[in-house]
């Protein structure tokens, strides 16, 4: 059965009642969980968003809270506001820089060296911001796949990778294990040529703070990656968040590796917890 189109009450649907217990302004917990919508494209740029009343309605808080929120988010360019029609959501940057081999080395052997939880498993329709990365008709099916990867200290990373629909019959879910979704799309046969990355931070909002039990709005490590094929095909769009004091990310090179466009960046999971007694 076809997902149903992308409308207002599926992108508020997870949303939840903010509670007033928190160390955390209301408002700024507000903008959280809208900044990351924005970032999924959870609303359509040629729809205007839930008004005020609706939103204020849906989060338990008051309009002037939510009226700072919007502001910050306008003042940020992700949101525009026309009088008369509404509020409208931007679109999100996506552009990003190379990916190397190395990374796709260090990617699998930490995927050995920890579990990962599937959170989601589903089909969805393409929202106009998710049919431009991947290249493909807006509403499009696409196959959704959250997960929580961890270890035995604590969660690492929670991540959200969306394919076309076609590439589902390579990842069938009782077959997802630790491995990225790039690296048994490879295993499956499918070749995938480069790869773009979009670093950048973020503050947890509800869903990554419970998935990696962390506070909402503590700082994480996002990445956005977009996978291609050989034909300039768009495979995967994978969006991950990272606790920065289980993961970190770390980039050698020389002047000279430099000068001929060569480096070597390593992923590593950050085990800091301090040393038991008697150790060093």
């Amino acid at each position: 059965m076809a997902a149903k189109k992308p409308t207002i009450q599926t992108a508020l649907r997870d949303i939840e009642p903010l509670s007033q217990q928190s160390l955390f302004p209301l408002h700024h917990r507000v903008y959280v969980v809208l900044y990351r919508k924005l970032m999924e494209g959870s609303f359509q740029p040629d729809e205007p968003m839930p008004t005020e009343a609706e939103l204020s309605e849906v989060f338990g808080v008051s309009r002037i809270t939510l009226r700072t929120a919007m502001k910050r988010l306008e003042s940020e360019g992700l949101i525009r506001r026309l009088r008369g029609r509404g509020t409208f959501p931007l679109a999100a940057p996506i552009r990003a820089a190379m990916q190397s081999t190395a990374v796709r080395r260090n990617q699998v052997s930490l995927a050995f060296k920890t579990q990962v939880r599937i959170v989601g498993y589903e089909t969805v329709d393409a929202s106009p911001v998710m049919a431009e990365q991947l290249g493909v008709p807006v509403d499009a099916p696409l196959l959704r796949i959250e997960r929580v990867r961890s270890d035995t200290r604590s969660a690492i990373s929670h991540s959200v990778c969306l394919l076309p629909a076609e590439f589902a019959r390579f990842l069938p879910r009782r077959q997802l294990g630790t491995l990225p979704v790039s690296a048994a799309l490879e295993a499956a046969g499918v070749e995938l040529h480069d790869f773009d990355e979009h670093l950048n931070a973020c503050a947890a909002d509800e869903t990554a703070a419970e998935a990696l039990g962390v506070d909402i709005g503590t700082p994480l490590l996002s990445m956005l990656r977009i996978a291609r094929d050989a034909a300039g095909r768009v495979v995967e769009r994978l969006m991950v968040v990272y606790r920065p004091d289980r993961y970190e990310y770390f980039l050698s090179y020389s002047a000279e590796s430099l000068r001929q466009g060569e480096h070597a960046l390593h992923l590593s999971v950050r085990d800091l917890a301090p040393p038991a007694a008697g150790t060093e």
